[in-house]
């Protein structure tokens, strides 16, 4: 509405029936990353079931992982706060590691493949203590070295 009168509009949305491509030139998917109602009006009119999974991004998915939850607050979960505290504690350590590596590209790449092995290590060791847990119910012990 512009003043008192219905400002009107012309879009133009084009769709591919093959690869169910639809495409907006209002642009709200990709300014935004949400189908508009002109896009969503034709997939209904195309008797399109579903939406194609490649208009769904993660950050609107539930599984999506986000370091926020990770916030302390005072109503926080009861179970996860042990988990908060250590990664809370860890993050300081690597950012004061990061901070120091970060002043030279020698010591920053060092951190770097010092990191990727201690991941690869970790995810190992997360792995046998999963599988070693559900076979006999207790905790694993591996070393990291």
């Amino acid at each position: 509405m512009i003043g008192n009168e219905p400002k009107e509009t012309m879009v133009e949305v084009t769709f591919d029936r093959a690869s169910c491509d639809v495409k907006c030139n209002c642009c709200l998917f990709e300014f935004k990353g949400i189908l508009c109602r002109h896009s969503l009006a034709i997939l209904s009119q195309e008797r399109v079931k579903e939406v194609p999974c490649k208009y769904i991004l993660d950050r609107w998915r539930k599984s999506v992982k986000r370091n926020y939850v990770y916030i302390k607050t005072s109503y926080g979960v009861q179970h996860l706060k042990p988990h908060i505290q250590r990664l809370e504690l860890l993050c300081n350590q690597f950012n004061s590691v990061a901070d120091f590596a970060a002043e030279f590209e020698e010591t920053s790449s060092l951190v770097e493949a010092t990191l990727c092995t201690l991941k690869e290590k970790l995810e190992a060791w997360a792995s046998h203590l999963r599988k070693s847990s559900k076979v006999n119910g207790e905790e694993a012990q591996v070393t990291l070295c």
